[in-house]
């Protein structure tokens, strides 16, 4: 028997502040922003349940991987919250969930066309946190110097994912970096390369 949990309390404001929070987030690429209110749905982190929350509606499709997929809890509480529907298919994907562990690569997810830039995946990566980990440098729009940021719970394969293939402005895929109640963006106008400090151990 699947299970009803609560989201927002007051879901108007919840998701107008989270909204606001994510949209600046966007802006300033690198930042973590704490994302305040309590929904996590099963497996899935606070920030990423409460940014599909306040992103998805019923027009969208959300890409799950198959841990999420079949979790009732999670599929369940998506489709009843947020009205959206969940595809295992990444090229029908509007939202995408990966785990920033797992043996993964970013093929599959759109990335827009000359067309319709517009018409891409932005995909939700789960980490374990941004204090110790991989070290990255960012360039690009909203980022006035050279920016590092640090990336904890990465696998080989979406590091180098990361890095390169996210594709090419104005194509490519937006990415939000959650980690707890944390969230990090990184619009697909940033380039991003591994310092050559490799790892950070504290932060």
């Amino acid at each position: 028997m699947s299970t009803i949990l609560d989201a927002f309390d007051t879901p108007i404001h919840d998701s107008q502040q989270c909204f606001r929070l994510v949209l600046d987030a966007l802006s300033r690429p690198g930042t973590v922003k704490h994302l305040p209110f309590p929904p996590a749905f099963g497996a899935l982190s606070s920030a990423a349940t409460q940014i599909l929350l306040t992103l998805a509606d019923q027009a969208t499709r959300i890409y799950l991987p198959q841990q999420h997929a079949s979790n009732d809890i999670i599929v369940q509480n998506l489709k009843f919250h947020a009205g959206c529907s969940v595809t295992t298919q990444r090229n029908e994907a509007d939202f995408g969930v990966v785990s920033g562990s797992a043996d993964e690569t970013f093929e599959g997810f759109m990335f827009g066309d000359e067309s319709y830039p517009d018409r891409s995946t932005t995909l939700l990566i789960e980490v374990s946190d941004f204090t110790s980990g991989r070290v990255f440098n960012m360039e690009g729009p909203g980022i006035k110097t050279r920016n590092e940021v640090v990336i904890g719970g990465l696998s080989e394969s979406v590091a180098s994912a990361l890095v390169n293939q996210r594709g090419n402005f104005p194509l490519g895929l937006d990415l939000i970096l959650t980690a707890g109640s944390q969230a990090m963006a990184i619009p697909r106008s940033v380039k991003l390369s591994q310092s050559s400090e490799g790892v950070c151990t504290s932060q």
